[in-house]
């Protein structure tokens, strides 16, 4: 019983730590607008329900949002 509660919360802290930017996005810019809120939310379920990207794939996508985010900051 205990090994099952040490797994689920490994996997827990790994699932975070893997979209926790997104979160705090979602948080920050769902208080703002929904729309912002919805599209996250999609590229959150996208991100989790896709199969593991490349390397360079993954920075291009993480690149990607750091720019939409500097646009939104920007405007």
């Amino acid at each position: 019983m205990r090994s099952a509660a040490v797994a689920g919360v490994r996997y827990g802290l790994s699932c975070m730590g893997c979209s926790a930017a997104l979160m705090v996005a979602m948080v920050l810019l769902g208080m703002s607008s929904l729309w912002w809120a919805v599209i996250l939310g999609i590229v959150v379920l996208v991100y989790k329900w896709a199969p593991p990207l490349r390397v360079r794939y993954e920075l291009a996508l993480s690149a990607a949002l750091v720019a939409l985010g500097v646009v939104y900051v920007l405007t």
